[in-house]
């Protein structure tokens, strides 16, 4: 049987390192589920800084599990999609760490950054 779970992220549900980086830990029962098949559906993410929203950031995250060399680009914030991003889990996680980054690749590590990422978990 498959459930599905929305997961809203904000900075109250986070831990953030000194680097820009966020960490959160997942549902138990999305961790503890028995269901070998998981995924992880990306379906917004927004971010502002002082209350200004930025349009030139990207969203990674280590839930992207393709390849070692790839960087963990999910989506681009701010902008809507009209089709969910989908990423099969290969192994089982308790969590996930994210960060954002610019055009120019530089992580953004402002301690005034507010956001929300809004995932659907499917197990």
């Amino acid at each position: 049987m498959v459930i599905k779970r929305y997961l809203i992220l904000n900075k109250l549900t986070t831990s953030r390192a000194s680097d820009g980086t966020y960490s959160i830990k997942l549902p138990n029962e999305f961790y503890n589920s028995n269901n070998k098949k998981k995924f992880i559906h990306f379906l917004h993410a927004s971010a502002e800084v002082n209350n200004v929203m930025i349009s030139n950031l990207s969203f990674h995250s280590t839930f992207v599990q393709q390849s070692p060399d790839y960087d963990g680009f999910v989506a681009m914030c701010n902008v809507d999609y009209s089709k969910r991003k989908k990423w099969n889990l290969y192994y089982n996680i308790e969590g996930f760490s994210f960060h954002f980054r610019t055009f120019d690749g530089i992580k953004l590590n402002d301690p005034d950054l507010n956001f929300i990422v809004e995932l659907l978990l499917e197990f």
